[in-house]
């Protein structure tokens, strides 16, 4: 994991317009602006002091290429809680790389930040979404109707998923 460069862009443009991505995300295709000013957001993350906000790039370690991002967002900069959330390319979806990523941001959450809780979003329809939350210790808290999200995006059915220091701590070897 790495920070987020701008020319990321043009990378992650690539799956925000794949079919298969677009089946678990808001119908509101994404221009290659949106995704640059997406991009441009995570930047200005960076430069936040205090930080309280971190959106990674995922990068194959053979050969740098870009395959998606990995997040933690505290919603006010002296929040004991956050969300986390993860995005990756289909082309590598089933080969692990989302269990790596948001295992290392879980662990860099609680352990280092000493957050208390963290929430995660996932539509309903998205199975590998869900199987990882739950794998890494995520249990169902609600379920949210069809609606604007934070975002702004108008989101399907979709749940929330909370893992508190507690449980993930104990699960630790």
């Amino acid at each position: 994991m790495r920070e987020i460069e701008t020319t990321d862009a043009d990378a992650m443009y690539v799956w925000h317009v794949d079919p298969r991505y677009l089946e678990h995300y808001p119908v509101e295709r994404m221009s290659i602006q949106d995704t640059r000013d997406l991009v441009e957001r995570f930047i200005g993350w960076q430069r936040e002091l205090p930080r309280w906000r971190w959106q990674l790039a995922l990068e194959l370690r053979e050969s740098g290429v870009l395959i998606g991002s990995c997040g933690v967002r505290r919603t006010t900069v002296d929040a004991t809680t956050a969300d986390v959330g993860y995005e990756l390319n289909p082309e590598v979806w089933g080969r692990g790389y989302a269990t790596e990523a948001l295992r290392a941001m879980v662990e860099f959450a609680f352990a280092d930040l000493g957050l208390s809780e963290l929430n995660a979003r996932s539509v309903d329809t998205n199975a590998r979404s869900i199987r990882l939350l739950e794998s890494l210790g995520f249990s169902h808290a609600l379920s949210l109707s069809p609606g604007r999200g934070r975002d702004g995006r108008f989101w399907p059915e979709r749940s929330e998923y909370q893992l508190p220091r507690d449980r993930w701590r104990s699960a630790q070897p």
